[in-house]
């Protein structure tokens, strides 16, 4: 079995979107929260949550100037 045959994976890819960027961030988004989580609130995990923002905030905008 592929990655790309995981029933979450499958699921995400057939939503609708064709943007693979914005998949991989929906994936990701959660990893995030877990890290987080788990290593507790500080400078390392603020800089990571803020570029997971970045980048989701960024490719909303390339996709909407398209």
């Amino acid at each position: 079995m592929t990655p790309t045959e995981w029933p979450l994976l499958s699921s995400v890819r057939n939503a609708g979107t064709d943007d693979q960027v914005f998949q991989a961030l929906l994936l990701i988004g959660p990893v995030v929260i877990a890290l987080i989580v788990l290593l507790g609130r500080s400078p390392i995990t603020t800089a990571i949550a803020a570029g997971y923002l970045g980048a989701l905030v960024a490719n909303t905008l390339r996709n909407g100037l398209q």
